[in-house]
């Protein structure tokens, strides 16, 4: 027999609340300040990308602050050490919250398969060697790679180690038991260029909708990395806004520039921003500054903008160059 869902018809949700709602599921949404919990702002996210690039701050810490103004890197690690996260692939790298872990299972096995039978990952260790690795491990516990070592076999860039990539491999493949989902309602959403496609959502969506609480006036400097953004073709499809991350685009085929910030302000992307923090100089310049089009950059949202980086440098320890939109080139 058909659910009860499926004779129910289709809610229609406008291209305003599911703009709304997709920032208020990604926790940008309303203003603060809230109490500081690093965990349960990872919870809601569902995960966080980590990065090691530090153009200004570190992408995961700046994910967080973006969240909550309160929040800095260095709450994370403790975080991991107590196995409240744990560190594995979403999309890329990402820590994740651990009562989550048993839904891995096939992500586990998929990837795990994948970088066995990759001619271009294996470890170059023999079944003995790799059966050492584990021994160790499970005789001394948790241990990161920086415990063992072994010669790469080239000094390329991208080279991996034997145990780095042996390590990396058990680490993808490990196994756990499998969750249920719930059931979910049907509906039809709105584009940002006006047409209708159907969806699902969940059970609760009209009380979800009913919640969402005003878009905050601040205008956020939101990361190329942040999961709200993370899916260019939704986030066309919902807000209209079309963006690359251009970090491995050849500098002369950048249609923006290197490290691009898109700038949201309330509901809506307004423009991007190429920032660059000055470890030296202890200074944070804008190197590259582009307005959507339509927006009207007057003194209101400029100023909203010079908030935003002095806010943003003082995550980073850094002094904001002076800057406004209407001299940037």
């Amino acid at each position: 027999m058909p659910r009860p869902s499926e004779h129910r018809q289709r809610l229609r949700i406008g291209n305003r609340q599911v703009r709304r709602i997709w920032l208020a599921a990604n926790g940008l949404s309303g203003s603060g300040p809230w109490p500081v919990d690093v965990l349960q702002t990872i919870r809601k996210l569902g995960f966080l990308q980590i990065d090691t690039v530090r153009n200004v701050t570190r992408a995961h810490g700046h994910i967080l602050w973006s969240r909550n103004t309160g929040c800095r890197e260095d709450m994370l690690w403790p975080l991991l050490r107590q196995r409240a996260l744990f560190k594995h692939f979403t999309h890329d790298a990402s820590l994740i919250p651990v009562e989550t872990y048993p839904l891995w299972q096939r992500q586990f096995r998929r990837l795990g398969a994948r970088a066995a039978n990759a001619a271009w990952y294996r470890s170059g260790m023999d079944q003995g060697e790799i059966e050492e690795l584990r021994d160790r491990i499970a005789a001394e516990g948790p241990l990161s790679t920086h415990a063992f070592d072994s010669a790469a076999e080239s000094r390329e860039m991208w080279a991996r180690k034997p145990h780095k990539k042996a390590l990396e491999q058990m680490w993808y493949a490990e196994v756990t038991a499998w969750a249920r989902g719930s059931d979910l309602v049907p509906v039809r959403v709105e584009s940002a260029d006006g047409k209708w496609q159907e969806a699902f959502a969940l059970p609760d969506i009209e009380a979800r909708l009913a919640a969402i609480p005003p878009p905050a006036s601040q205008l956020r400097i939101i990361n190329p990395f942040d999961p709200a953004i993370r899916d260019r073709a939704r986030l066309k499809r919902i807000f209209g806004f079309d963006y690359t991350n251009e970090m491995f685009v050849p500098a002369a085929k950048r249609r923006w520039g290197y490290y691009v910030y898109p700038l949201l302000e309330g509901d809506s992307f307004v423009g991007r921003i190429e920032t660059k923090g000055d470890r030296q100089g202890s200074a944070l310049s804008v190197t590259g500054f582009w307005a959507e089009d339509g927006v009207r950059w007057g003194k209101g949202r400029a100023d909203r903008l010079r908030l935003e980086l002095e806010r943003f440098a003082r995550l980073a320890g850094l002094t904001p160059a002076p800057f406004s939109p209407s001299t940037a080139s």
